[in-house]
């Protein structure tokens, strides 16, 4: 992968972050504690998004249960940390990770 490819795959998760989690901050609480069809929250789903991201970035503690309110910055500061594996990171894990934040951004409008 070349540094151009590189620093926009970056960027591109970057910008898809940022949009997720301007998303969720724009979000009533009532839309974040609000379960689906399945029992889930908009929240739970971020929680468990970071976790996974925490994993990766080498931290094996649970991410902490937030309020609800704190989903848009928990995501934040998970991702950032995320963004800084991308350089170490295959083609096919950025591909996901950015994948993964579009997708909860989609759910979190389709929702």
């Amino acid at each position: 992968m070349t540094m151009t490819e590189l620093n926009e795959s970056t960027a591109e998760f970057i910008a898809e972050l940022a949009r997720t989690a301007d998303r969720l901050e724009s979000l009533p609480i009532q839309r974040l504690e609000r379960p689906d069809e399945q029992g889930v929250t908009p929240a739970e789903r971020v929680r468990t998004l970071c976790q996974s991201w925490a994993r990766v970035n080498g931290d094996t503690a649970p991410v902490p249960e937030l309020a609800a309110s704190a989903s848009g910055a928990m995501l934040r500061v998970i991702g950032a940390e995320l963004a800084e594996q991308f350089p170490a990171a295959t083609r096919d894990d950025q591909r996901k990770w950015t994948q993964q934040v579009r997708e909860l951004r989609d759910f979190l409008y389709l929702g």
